[in-house]
């Protein structure tokens, strides 16, 4: 009997299928119906020129995409990509309309592979979209920068709206960088930093020693910020050059 989550956890763990992890009932249909198959060195998955049906995704081996050069009268067969575990390859015949291949695929090492059919792929792929496009109208229409837009263009958004995942304490954006993109915060927690004009330094510096030390003095948690020249940031917004900032907040700001 096939161990459906233990199918789950495995199309988990390849970045192709990352699209569905947070979609268990696509995971339940790619778990159901994905296949594998066992090939030997030196063996051939496919060929330039043959028809494609599948997506394929290497569990463990080796394999080689090549294509056949001639020059003059010899030919001679260049690798131009080596694949290994978790790698996916074979969905580029999904964008001809013959579908047909347009490289070999050669087996360096014995390799058990993981096979998807092109149509299960793509009905899984149009209906995670459709999911998709529900879950970023719900949350586009809680942002003020849209509540007067007609729902036929925050479609449109959402169909052009790409979803990028963050670790913590990277950098989204930087003060002073040009960037046409507007960032909505779909879930986790932003920082919103601005720099310390120069002349505000010791005055921000003397406010933070002060704030840190009547929280020491009441057994609380140190502030979140503490003084370093130079590079100090604070988390404030819509502050002007000239006005004396506030010592930032010691919790955690959703944007």
């Amino acid at each position: 009997r096939r161990d459906l989550r233990q199918w789950r956890d495995l199309i988990k763990s390849i970045p192709f299928y990352h699209f569905i992890y947070d979609n268990p009932e696509a995971l339940n249909k790619l778990a159901n119906e994905m296949t594998s198959g066992y090939y030997k060195k030196g063996d051939y998955i496919f060929r330039d020129g043959d028809i494609g049906d599948e997506v394929l995704t290497i569990f463990e081996g080796a394999v080689n995409i090549t294509r056949t050069t001639v020059t003059g009268n010899s030919t001679q067969e260049v690798t131009m990509k080596r694949l290994h575990k978790n790698d996916t390859f074979g969905e580029s015949a999904l964008l001809v309309r013959d579908r047909k291949r347009s490289a070999h695929a050669y087996v360096e090492q014995n390799t058990r592979m993981l096979m998807l059919h092109f149509e299960l792929y793509e009905e899984v792929q149009t209906n995670h979209k459709l999911i998709m496009r529900q879950m970023k109208l719900k949350v586009i229409r809680r942002c003020l920068a849209f509540e007067t837009w007609e729902e036929e263009k925050l479609i449109e958004v959402c169909d052009r709206t790409a979803i990028k995942q963050y670790e913590a304490h990277q950098v989204i954006m930087q003060q002073g960088q040009e960037d046409l993109d507007l960032c909505v915060v779909l879930r986790g927690v932003v920082k919103v930093l601005k720099a310390i004009p120069p002349h505000l330094s010791e005055t921000f510096i003397h406010h933070n020693k002060t704030k840190s030390k009547k929280e020491k003095n009441t057994n609380h948690h140190e502030a979140v910020y503490e003084a370093k020249t130079p590079g100090l940031w604070v988390r404030q917004r819509n502050w002007k050059d000239g006005e004396e900032p506030t010592p930032p907040p010691s919790t955690n700001t959703d944007v």
